[in-house]
Order: structure tokens, then C-alpha cells, then sequence
């Protein structure tokens, strides 16, 4: 069963990220599922030991029903080992990594600042924008408004998209339990993996056909 492959690969020496994309909230796109779980868990020791607990969890059904969220998350990582896509964060989370193939493939921001401060931060971070333009909104009331975007769609590494996005205005606080207003969404995604999925939709078939 695949939820047993948590326990061999407690064992496994980390690998170094494929990719030599800078570091968002201290992760790389094309880091391994064991990098981000080391990263996370501050250190190998404390990564194996979350492992093992987990494996531990997921072989005793009456334990996961007690610890229903603990398990999915357990689950998660497990199918995540696995090589499947996987995206860790829920839907309230300022931060949500996906991962397929065991790599992270995509990182997701929800953040509480102001479009002209995130940019300068991505500039930092990807040089200068490839395309600066903006979106149009339109509330209920049929009134339309522009929102900023910027683009980062030439590097060989990753695509980046930050937008000002109106329509997100929950979020939760570093501490948990205060609620913030979402103002940016930035998404940084492997172009190889941006890539594959294009073509994949190009292949499909018209379902109108």
C-alpha cells in the first residue's frame, strides 16, 4: 500500500533543487517533496520524525479517525511521496505549493500589500517585468475598474503573474486567528510543467465534437 512508502523513504538523502529559481518564503520551484518537508519541519531529524509519525497514523484506522485533519494531512504527504499532484495549503492559506512528479512545481501567494510593494519585491527577485499591463473588473453594479499585472513570461525557469486581485478579501493573520484583506495573488509556476499542461489542453478533445 502506498501509505507504507512513508517509512523507507524516512531514509532518503536529500537532493538538491533542480532549479536555480530564487527562494519564495525559503522554497525553489523544482525542489523535491523531501526538501520541502526538511524546510518546513525545520531540520531532517524533525522531517523524518513527522514521517514516521505519519506512517504510524495511517497504519492504525482508528487513530485516523481521531485525527481526521492530521490523517488527510498524512494522506497528503503520502500521495505527495507518491508522485502525485498534490497541493499543500488549503483554500485559506496565504501560501499553497503544488507538487507534481515529487517536485514542487508551483507556489501560489495571497498577500495583504500593496501592488506597487509586491512588484518591487518580485523585481528583486526576477529583474524586471516582461509585460506590465492591467485587468479589467467589473463589480456588480456594472461599474468597470483596472487592476495592475505584471508578468514574468521570458525566464527559462518559471513563469510569474502578480495581480492586484479584487475579489479575494478573506485571509488569516500570522497568528492563526485574525482576518487580513487579501489584496495581491502572485503565481509562480515551473515552465516545464506550465508547458506540459498547455499541450495537454491543446490535445484534448473538443468536447463538442
Amino acid at each position: 500500500m502506498k501509505t507504507f512508502r512513508l517509512l523507507p523513504l524516512i531514509a532518503v538523502t536529500l537532493l538538491a533543487s533542480a532549479q536555480d529559481s530564487p527562494t519564495i518564503k525559503g522554497h525553489k520551484i523544482g525542489e523535491s517533496v523531501n526538501d520541502y518537508l526538511t524546510i518546513e519541519n525545520g531540520g531532517a531529524e524533525n522531517a523524518a520524525r513527522v514521517l514516521a509519525d505519519c506512517a504510524a497514523l495511517l497504519s492504525n484506522p482508528k487513530q485516523q479517525r481521531k485525527q481526521e485533519y492530521r490523517a488527510e494531512t498524512c494522506r497528503q504527504t503520502a500521495n505527495a511521496l507518491d508522485g502525485q499532484t498534490v497541493v499543500f495549503g488549503g483554500t485559506f492559506a496565504f501560501m499553497q505549493c503544488q507538487f507534481a512528479s515529487r517536485k514542487l512545481v508551483g507556489i501560489q501567494l495571497h498577500m495583504a500589500q500593496d501592488f506597487p510593494k509586491v512588484e518591487r519585491d518580485l523585481i528583486d527577485k526576477y529583474g524586471h517585468p516582461d509585460i506590465e499591463d492591467q485587468v479589467s473588473y467589473q463589480n456588480g453594479f456594472g461599474a468597470v475598474f483596472l487592476h495592475p499585472r505584471a508578468s514574468w513570461v521570458k525566464r527559462p525557469d518559471v513563469i510569474v503573474i502578480a495581480n492586484e486581485d479584487p475579489e479575494a478579501t478573506w485571509g488569516i493573520g500570522s497568528d492563526g486567528n485574525t482576518r487580513e484583506t487579501v489584496k495581491i495573488s502572485v503565481r509562480i509556476t515551473d515552465r516545464s510543467y506550465a508547458e506540459s499542461l498547455a499541450q495537454k489542453e491543446q490535445q484534448r478533445p473538443n468536447s463538442l465534437n
